[in-house]
């Protein structure tokens, strides 16, 4: 389990729409679905894959799996504990333990990890028979990815956290040569525009090579490791938009990229310690002192 605290401001009061605004822009401006801002600070749990969900805390938002979350979970961390619940779900690559896959495609056999390449499957993405979905078949992949963000709406979530939608940076993975810009584009911004349809709010993990393309279409943004892979000062153009950035890391010395997160304003933060404990540039707590206290799945 993970802890991390982000930041975020009050929300601006909306004054008369001029005329001479997109529709596009009155919808998102009018939209009630959740919008964090980048000033207001939001102490958060990322659940892990086997974690804990933490409740003795008084947490704004919590980060859970779309298919292992029960339906009640949510309902609680909603209404007794008031707070946002995000529901990820891989949307760029195919996971064969994932229940909903055979449903959509027949040629796909039960507990068989599927190797092949027929669409909308492209190459290998990992050790566990994940592969890279081909984003240029919307054609194929909008039902399963429609119902995935109803199965999110019917289970109560505010906001959806599609990952993996950055197959088009992974060029040198056979397969995924022939993606354009254009094609993750597309896909990314249908992901958006349909969460926004079913008034989920939706923030953008990974594809760092279109923020500023994707950012006026996602609510928020979540980067992993930006520090390793020195991306950060890239979501600088959300938090300049005053659109939150959740920002996880993975190191021990906290006291290196805490000063350096809160120089640019980005909101982070999180230290996954190889003790078994968590380290938080404001908040520290020992896995020993929660693990009995928490939501378990």
């Amino acid at each position: 389990m993970l802890f991390l605290q982000e930041s975020k401001s009050s929300g601006t009061e909306l004054g008369d729409i001029s005329d001479k605004r997109s529709l596009d822009e009155v919808s998102m401006s009018s939209s009630s679905w959740w919008k964090p801002n980048a000033t207001e600070e939001i102490l958060w749990q990322l659940q892990t894959k086997k974690g804990p969900i933490i409740t003795p805390y008084d947490l704004d938002m919590y980060n859970v799996d779309l298919f292992n979350t029960k339906e009640e979970i949510i309902r609680i961390l909603r209404e007794e504990h008031g707070a946002k619940v995000v529901c990820h779900f891989s949307a760029g690559i195919y996971e064969p333990w994932q229940p909903d896959w055979e449903s959509y495609f027949s040629f796909l056999q039960p507990n068989t990890p599927y190797e092949g390449s027929a669409a909308p499957f492209l190459g290998n993405a990992g050790n566990n028979g994940e592969r890279w979905l081909d984003v240029r078949r919307l054609d194929l992949l909008m039902h399963i990815m429609g119902d995935r963000l109803d199965l999110a709406k019917r289970k109560g979530c505010d906001a959806v956290q599609p990952n993996n939608i950055d197959a088009f940076n992974h060029q040198g993975i056979p397969g995924l040569s022939a993606l354009k810009k254009f094609d993750q584009m597309r896909y990314n911004t249908w992901l958006a525009t349909e969460a926004h349809e079913r008034n989920l709010s939706v923030g953008l993990s990974g594809d760092i090579n279109q923020l500023l393309e994707l950012e006026p279409h996602f609510d928020w943004a979540f980067s992993e490791r930006c520090f390793q892979y020195q991306e950060c000062d890239a979501y600088a153009v959300f938090s300049e938009n005053n659109k939150a950035v959740f920002s996880l890391q993975f190191k021990e010395d906290e006291e290196t990229f805490c000063p350096e997160l809160l120089l640019r304003k980005l909101p982070l933060m999180m230290v996954y310690n190889t003790y078994n404990y968590q380290l938080g540039c404001q908040l520290f707590v020992l896995y020993e002192d929660i693990s009995q206290e928490s939501i378990w799945f």
